[in-house]
C-alpha cells in the first residue's frame, strides 16, 4: 500500500515526517495521519520535510492544524518544492527552512463540481471560506490579508530567496539535488509553473515506491490502487478506438453489496456502468459517507449518494452544516442569558477551527 508520508520517531525524543507527494493521495487522509502522529507519543522535536505540490485542502489544514497545536519543537525543511497546500503546511514550523534552490507556491483553493447553479454557488462560498482559513495561516510572513490574497490570486511562486524576502521562511540553505516525486506539468491546478521547475524535476527519477506500508488503516479514501502496473489492450485493427464494455451485473450487484452500498446497484446497471466507473462510484460514495459522519448529518449521505453529489459538493455540505451549527451554538448563548446581564460577544465563526474539527473530529476546540 502505498502512502504520501512516511513517519517515524528516534531514541533521543526527536521525529521525523516526510511528506513527498500529493497529499490525501490513494484514499489516505488526514485522518490516518493525525493518528499517526498521535501515535509518535511525547517528543520533543519533529523535523517535517516537504517535497509536495499541494493536495487536498481539508487534509493539508488538519495536518497543519494538528502540527500547530503539538507540543514538540517543528522544523520544516522544504527539500524541493512546498506548493499551494503544502506551503500552509510548512506554516506551521518554528523554523522554516529552504534550500536555495526550493521553491515555494501560493494560490488561491480551487476545486470542481457537477451539478446547478445552487450546487455550484455552494462549493464556491466554500472556497471563499478555505481561503480565509489559509490566510490564516500565511499571516506569520507579516503581510497584511490584503496583499497574501492577492498573491494567492496571482498564483505567485517564490525562489528561497524570494520566500525569505517575503517572511515566508526563515532560512535560506546550500542547494540540494531535486527529487521528483510527481509530474508538475501534468499538474491541472497550476496555472503557470516555472519552466526551469517543470524541465528540473522532468529529468530527474521518481524514486520507487515504499515496499513498507506506514499505515494500517486507511480512512475515508475507499480502496487503495494497486501498485502494479495495468496492462492497456493493443488498439484494434484500423488504428479505431476500444469501446469500454458494460460491467457485468452480477458483478456489480456483488460488489455493491460487499462496499455496504447496495442502493447504487439500480442506477449502475441501468447506465450500463463499465468496471471502471463503478469502482469510481464506490470510492466517491464511501468518502462521501465518511465526510457526512465526521461532519454529525450521516443521515445525509445516503440522498447525496443517490442524487449523484461528488465528493466536492458534500464536503460544501458538510462544512455548511459546521458553520451553521456554530452559528446556532453562539444564538443559543445569547438568547439564554438571564434578564439584565449582557451577553458575552462570540465574533464571527472562526473557519479554522471548523476546518480542523471536520477533520478530527475527537479534539475538542
Amino acid at each position: 500500500m502505498r502512502t504520501w508520508y512516511n513517519m517515524k520517531a528516534a531514541a533521543d525524543g526527536a521525529a521525523e515526517i516526510l511528506i513527498y507527494d500529493e497529499i490525501g493521495r490513494w484514499g489516505i487522509s488526514a485522518n490516518q495521519f493525525v493518528q499517526d502522529l498521535r501515535g509518535l507519543g511525547e517528543v520533543s522535536r519533529i523535523d517535517v520535510r516537504l517535497n509536495s505540490p499541494g493536495g487536498e485542502v481539508f487534509d493539508g489544514l488538519a495536518i497543519y492544524n494538528a502540527l500547530n497545536a503539538h507540543a514538540a519543537e517543528i522544523v520544516v525543511t522544504v527539500d524541493g518544492i512546498a506548493a499551494s497546500i503544502a506551503s500552509v503546511i510548512a506554516m506551521a514550523g518554528k523554523d522554516i527552512i529552504m534550500p536555495e534552490n526550493a521553491m515555494m507556491m501560493i494560490h488561491d483553493p480551487s476545486g470542481g463540481v457537477w451539478g446547478t447553479a445552487a450546487d455550484m454557488r455552494r462549493i464556491a462560498d466554500a472556497l471563499d471560506k478555505g481561503k480565509l482559513a489559509i490566510i490564516s495561516a500565511y499571516r506569520r510572513c507579516g503581510l497584511s490579508d490584503e496583499e497574501i490574497s492577492a498573491l494567492m490570486t496571482d498564483e505567485s511562486w517564490f525562489s528561497a530567496a524570494d520566500a525569505l524576502a517575503k517572511g515566508f521562511c526563515t532560512k535560506l540553505e546550500k542547494p540540494v539535488k531535486m527529487s521528483a516525486c510527481f509530474d508538475l506539468a501534468n499538474l491541472d491546478r497550476f496555472r503557470h509553473p516555472p519552466a526551469a521547475l517543470v524541465a528540473a524535476l522532468a529529468r530527474t527519477p521518481a524514486p520507487p515506491p515504499s515496499e513498507t506500508p506506514m499505515t494500517d488503516t486507511v480512512t475515508g479514501g475507499g480502496p487503495t490502487p494497486p501498485t502494479t502496473q495495468q496492462t492497456t489492450p493493443p488498439p484494434p485493427a484500423g488504428g479505431g478506438q476500444t469501446e469500454a464494455q458494460p460491467a457485468d451485473p452480477a458483478a456489480i450487484a456483488r460488489d455493491c453489496l460487499a462496499a455496504g452500498l447496495p442502493e447504487l446497484t439500480a442506477s449502475l446497471i441501468t447506465a450500463k456502468a463499465t468496471p471502471a466507473t463503478v469502482t469510481a462510484r464506490l470510492q466517491d460514495a464511501k468518502s462521501i459517507k465518511d465526510i457526512c459522519a465526521r461532519a454529525g448529518i450521516a443521515d445525509q449521505a445516503a440522498g447525496l449518494i443517490t442524487n449523484g453529489a461528488t465528493v466536492d459538493s458534500a464536503r460544501a455540505v458538510a462544512f455548511e452544516a459546521l458553520a451553521a451549527r456554530d452559528q446556532a451554538s453562539h444564538v443559543d448563548s445569547t438568547q439564554n442569558t438571564p434578564p439584565g446581564t449582557n451577553p458575552t460577544p462570540r465574533g464571527p465563526v472562526n473557519v479554522a477551527s471548523v476546518y480542523d474539527r471536520f477533520n478530527n473530529p475527537n479534539r475538542k476546540v
